[in-house]
């Protein structure tokens, strides 16, 4: 389970720069956020169930059992706190002076 998806993380986290380089200059960045967003999202949730299957079989082979589960009970609620609560709970209203704009959008 891990190797597989720790191998379609990558697959999806690294095919946003490829839409990016593709579709950029064709005028659909809107599109490219879109579906990036969607591709990042899926490919961190494969990538933390790849790391925590992989902390686990590790930590069960070299600890005892319970030792391994709260290391890797631990390492999950870290994942869940930085990538998912962090975000939404965390994010801040920039003031205007602080948006950046892409280039050729108006300010």
């Amino acid at each position: 389970i891990s190797v597989i998806s720790i191998s379609l993380a990558l697959v999806l986290l690294m095919t946003p720069v490829a839409l990016h380089r593709a579709w950029f200059e064709r005028g659909v960045k809107a599109a490219v956020i879109r579906v990036s967003t969607r591709l990042a999202r899926v490919g961190m949730l494969l990538l933390a169930v790849g790391l925590l299957a992989s902390i686990l079989m590790v930590l069960g082979l070299v600890l005892p059992w319970p030792v391994g589960i709260v290391v890797t009970a631990t390492v999950g609620v870290s994942i869940l706190w930085f990538w998912l609560l962090l975000p939404v709970l965390g994010s801040p209203r920039l003031p205007r002076r602080y948006e950046v704009s892409a280039p050729g959008e108006p300010e």
